[in-house]
């Protein structure tokens, strides 16, 4: 969990940061963090998954909100928003 927060906030480089997005988009992070909660496991794993969706949204908020304009719209959030 907190490799994975590491990678989507450390890095300035919005080139690497938005390839890193796009990857972690198309290995289906969200979609695996989600299902989580469909299982049957240690409480502890349905902690660590909210927190790392809470702490996506957070993150990704507050650099568009530092970026505005500049900024495309970031796929794990979008994946989260238009999760059915």
């Amino acid at each position: 969990m907190d490799l994975i927060l590491k990678l989507i906030i450390s890095i300035d480089n919005l080139d690497l940061r938005k390839t890193i997005i796009k990857w972690l988009y198309e290995n289906d992070l969200i979609k695996k963090l989600l299902f989580i909660f469909k299982t049957n496991c240690l409480p502890q794993r349905h902690i660590n998954a909210a927190q790392l969706i809470c702490d996506i949204i957070k993150t990704t908020r507050e650099h568009q909100s530092l970026l505005q304009d500049k900024v495309d719209s970031d796929l794990l959030l979008d994946s989260l928003e238009s999760y059915d």
